[in-house]
């Protein structure tokens, strides 16, 4: 492995995500009671972007600034934990599986919500936090739709 695999930024150059971004977000679960389940979800939070000042190294002609643009996908494993109030459920949970993470350092995730029920769907409000040590703040408030079978 060279020194150049991997790069770690200092607080002041972390990526900053663009904030007009629309994320989006699939997920299934199960509920083994009332109160405790587990759900998995794949997340698209949008676009990274960062512009680096290049000197131009020992072999390049060129110098001035490198923008770098990527999207931010992943797939989540959380612990469930609700309080049923019929009709209304308030949630929260956590994430169970930091160590296939692909970032390096402290990383949770981590929501709370409320989910409304009609029978067989339900519409919930939730905010989730990402706290990986490679980017600023990453968090997500989504509405969604759940139909249960």
């Amino acid at each position: 492995m060279s020194d150049y695999d991997y790069y770690y930024f200092s607080d002041e150059e972390r990526p900053k995500l663009n904030e007009s971004d629309t994320a989006f977000k699939l997920f299934g679960g199960y509920m083994f009671n009332d109160y405790v389940g587990v759900e998995a979800a794949y997340l698209d939070m949008g676009q990274v972007s960062k512009t680096f000042g290049y000197d131009g190294g020992d072999f390049s002609l060129y110098s001035g600034e490198v923008t770098v643009d990527t999207e931010l996908t992943g797939i989540t494993v959380q612990l469930v934990g609700q309080y049923p109030i019929v009709p209304v459920d308030l949630f929260a949970k956590e994430y169970i599986d930091r160590d296939r993470s692909s970032f390096e350092g402290t990383n949770t995730v981590w929501g709370v919500g409320v989910r409304y029920n009609f029978d067989r769907y339900a519409v919930r409000v939730e905010y989730e936090d990402f706290d990986v040590s490679e980017l600023d703040d990453l968090n997500i408030i989504s509405l969604g739709v759940e139909y249960r079978f």
